[in-house]
């Protein structure tokens, strides 16, 4: 059996995002996690996740941005060396919707990010598995120069410079489970009958769909299915 990753995202404060965005990402987690893997949910963030959900708390462990970086940068704080002791990890960006079962990409167990929806031989970092031995060399050497590393256009410019050549990619390794609502379910008018997980990418961001911003994600009822022929039943 392979590692039982930490599923982790980043929620830092004065952008779009908010509390409630996490934790309409560890609902939809919670739900299509594997039945038979312990499920630990990660939030590195500057703020507190339970001012307004206080019944819940303890379901995600918060853990302290400690560097001050700005906007997505922050996502660099998932390989501090601190952080070993969560072993692998499974990113998620907070504009993501889970809507079926996460087996595969949960047991996938080595290094996978994805393709640019729209420049494919391009990675990024909105869904990502990375192995604990994977992370001290970005570490290392995003610390040799941050400043430099930050004028970069994102924190998945400077990804590519250390795993363009080595890195899995999502579409490749589980052709279909991971789409782009712009990209596929848009266009399609539906959600591709095989996807898992349904990557925003920027806005629309998936509350503004729906209008009002409920803890339970309205995304998931609005995403008509599109049915392809050869299904296969899907096993959690």
């Amino acid at each position: 059996m392979t590692n039982v990753p930490t599923v982790v995202c980043v929620l830092h404060s004065g952008g779009d995002f908010l509390p409630e965005h996490v934790w309409a990402l560890y609902d939809d987690v919670r739900q299509q996690w594997p039945h038979d893997r312990e499920l630990s949910f990660v939030c590195l963030t500057d703020v507190t996740l339970y001012a307004t959900v206080p019944a819940e708390r303890g379901r995600v462990q918060e853990i302290a941005l400690k560097c001050n970086y700005s906007g997505w940068w922050s996502k660099m704080e998932m390989f501090r060396p601190d952080l070993d002791r969560l072993g692998d990890m499974l990113f998620f960006d907070l504009d993501t919707v889970v809507i079926d079962s996460l087996r595969d990409i949960a047991t996938c167990g080595q290094l996978t990010t994805l393709s640019d929806f729209y420049t494919p031989k391009n990675l990024a970092s909105g869904l990502m598995y990375i192995p604990e031995g994977d992370r001290a060399e970005v570490w290392a050497a995003w610390m040799q120069d941050t400043g430099k590393h930050m004028r970069m256009r994102g924190d998945q410019n400077f990804l590519r410079t250390l795993w363009k050549d080595r890195a899995l990619r999502w579409q490749t390794v589980l052709p279909g489970q991971v789409v782009s609502f712009k990209g596929h379910v848009r266009k399609l008018g539906g959600v591709p009958e095989d996807a898992r997980v349904v990557c925003y990418h920027g806005r629309p961001r998936p509350w503004a769909e729906g209008g009002a911003l409920p803890v339970q994600n309205p995304a998931r009822s609005t995403l008509l299915r599109v049915p392809q022929a050869g299904r296969k039943k899907k096993k959690r």
